[in-house]
């Protein structure tokens, strides 16, 4: 690949034999970051009706104090 200079004159390499490394790194953080979500979807359902005896599927998602609707009088 083409290699471009930089001001601290060193080249800049492109491509992912020469960033490996770093690919690598994005992958696992990646796979990581799936695999907490993919968990996150399973076990907080299964903890809402098995604690908490909730028969919904849905998961409660908590919101902003901001959000919520101000008692009328």
């Amino acid at each position: 690949m083409n290699a471009t200079p930089t001001t601290a004159g060193r080249p800049v390499r492109l491509g992912l034999r020469e960033n490996s490394l770093q690919f690598t790194l994005l992958a696992v953080v990646n796979v990581c970051a799936g695999g907490l979500a993919g968990l996150e979807r399973t076990t907080v359902p299964l903890i809402g009706s098995e604690t908490f005896g909730l028969t919904s599927e849905l998961a409660p998602v908590p919101s902003s104090p901001a959000s919520s609707p101000t008692p009328s009088a």
